[in-house]
């Protein structure tokens, strides 16, 4: 799924000096710029620069219209040079925050920070803040900054769109839907609000308003990739494969180097039983973003139905290792490792999966082959029985002689560390 996008303002960002020296030739560049006519308040401002070439503020001001323009590279140079002379304008190093902020996060963060310092009641400065730290993966920062840019302007469009996308990644699915329902009360036609809806429907299990809010998103913006790239993954999870396949293969013709759509693509091929082009787009979603564990799990699992269990064990490992607590890897891992035969390491990982998500089917329906048929319910009993004569007592020989009464398919030490573990899961 995507979504929960950064925040484009309405308005251009302000640039006010504060300063009353401020010569005219530059406040007739700021108007320029206001209007929405960059071409002449840059002509303007490098004029200001040439005649004065350590006014901070002027430097500050062309940055902002360079990366305006485009000028990246031009703008970091601007804005640097900046902030070496004078560190104390926070809309300065608001704007100059926003542009780190997607080639150095840690230095965004810190530099929207000074920017928040300066200026404590500014709520697009708290809003942009609030974002910055969310995409360096402070959740609860994050969290903290867009409440804080709401309580100052509640109807702030962009921060309530932040805290929606916050709250989702915290799982807090209730105070994400609610933020996002409020969005769309404030503007009906906001095309990414819908998208997000539709995302947080998702994961609330809700697949029918998930479409319905996705295909809103697509009408009023037929040509966003993301919105193609969430309904195909709301019609797969709905059992459409077809229409899964041809909205992902839309969002890859709009935005064809995707690693999350690539992976989603190899996942849809996978369920349709096309195994070569499910590893074919596995493959290249890790070329693009080698880091991806949902795509090393997917991996997994390809190679797994390829009958590669030794290539299906080392991807689902390296999903683990990039996401160490995902109960579906976990559910996965046991079932390569009972392919395997190493039925320790399967009932470990198995119990581990049901530790996180006791309703996880695959790994029910893993312990039923580990124990083989007929078996889950008589180790639910027995375990539960054990534990309750013993209290969770792993040292007591009895307990695991009584687990091993199901037949001598595990180790003593295995049991010892698995023992409370199936109660808890299975009860």
């Amino acid at each position: 799924m995507a979504g929960f996008g950064k925040p484009k303002q309405k308005k251009q960002p302000k640039l006010q000096s504060g300063k009353s020296q401020i010569k005219a030739i530059t406040n007739q560049a700021l108007q320029a710029y206001q209007q929405g006519n960059l071409s002449q308040a840059k002509s303007l401002l490098e004029k200001t620069i040439q005649a004065h070439p350590e006014d901070s503020f002027a430097l500050g001001c062309l940055a902002t219209i360079e990366k305006a323009l485009g000028n990246k590279t031009r703008a970091l140079e601007l804005f640097e040079k900046s902030i070496s002379i004078d560190q104390n304008n926070a809309d300065i190093l608001n704007n100059y925050s926003d542009l780190l902020s997607g080639k150095n996060l840690p230095k965004a963060v810190d530099i929207s920070n000074r920017a928040v310092t300066l200026a404590p009641n500014n709520s697009q400065f708290l809003e942009r803040n609030g974002w910055i730290k969310w995409q360096a993966g402070d959740l609860h920062s994050a969290l903290r900054e867009s409440i804080k840019a709401i309580e100052l302007q509640p109807n702030r469009i962009y921060a309530l769109m932040n805290l929606s996308g916050i709250y989702k990644d915290l799982g807090n699915y209730d105070q994400a839907l609610l933020a996002a329902l409020k969005v769309i009360t404030l503007e009906p036609d906001n095309s990414t609000a819908h998208m997000n809806l539709g995302s947080i429907y998702k994961d609330l299990g809700n697949l029918d308003q998930a479409l319905v809010s996705t295909l809103k998103s697509l009408e009023l913006k037929s040509d966003n990739p993301d919105a193609h790239m969430n309904l195909g993954s709301i019609y797969k999870d709905l059992g459409n494969l077809d229409q899964a396949l041809a909205s992902t293969l839309k969002s890859l013709e709009l935005k064809p180097d995707n690693p999350t759509t690539l992976s989603n693509l190899g996942s849809i091929y996978k369920d349709l039983g096309n195994l070569d082009q499910a590893l074919v787009s596995t493959l290249k979603s890790l070329e693009l973003k080698p880091d991806n564990p949902d795509a090393h799990m997917n991996l997994g699992g390809i190679y797994k139905d390829l009958g590669e269990l030794d290539q299906a064990l080392a991807s689902t490992l390296k999903s683990l290792e990039l996401k160490p607590d995902n109960p579906t890897t976990l559910s996965n891992l046991g079932s390569i490792y009972k392919d395997l035969g190493n039925l320790d390491q399967a009932l470990v990982s198995t119990l581990k999966s049901l530790e996180l998500k006791p309703d996880n089917p695959d790994a029910l329906s893993n312990m039923s082959n580990i124990f083989g048929d007929g078996d889950l319910q008589g180790l639910r009993v027995i375990a539960l029985k054990a534990l309750e004569q013993n209290n969770n007592n792993l040292d007591n020989l009895s307990f695991i002689e009584t687990i091993s009464s199901l037949g001598e398919k595990f180790t003593l030490e295995t049991l010892a560390i698995t023992g409370s573990s199936i109660g808890r899961a299975l009860d």
